[in-house]
């Protein structure tokens, strides 16, 4: 089983794992970017949770972490909430699928023309 870091740090930005403190941080983050997921986040269907929901969504995190299950970490600017990665099965056991979303206050906007090859 691999064992990831619960901290990755440089000076303005960390991921983390999320604790259940941290309950109603995302789902202010979630709720101020709903309209922006609820086109690619299949979980915004559920969407807004109670706190108490979120917490014990957290909770399930956690005990997955540590029987090597799926890896969910909070990208934090600065001590701000900014989205959620993670590292998920998927498809086989020695596989893991990237997932994840930023807030939309954070979300650069480049214009097609900018993504086209040199």
């Amino acid at each position: 089983m691999t064992v990831l870091p619960e901290l990755v740090a440089c000076p303005r930005l960390a991921l983390r794992r999320w604790e259940v403190r941290d309950a109603a941080l995302l789902s202010a983050a979630i709720g101020e970017s709903i309209e922006h997921l609820r086109p690619w986040m299949p979980f915004i269907a559920y969407e807004p949770l109670s706190i108490e929901a979120r917490a014990g969504l957290i909770s399930g995190w956690e005990a997955n972490w540590q029987q090597g299950g799926d890896f969910v970490f909070g990208i934090f600017l600065e001590g701000v909430v900014v989205g959620v990665c993670g590292l998920n099965h998927r498809s086989t056991p020695d596989t893991r699928e990237i997932g994840y979303w930023i807030h939309v206050n954070y979300v650069a906007v480049v214009s097609p023309a900018r993504l086209q090859p040199n």
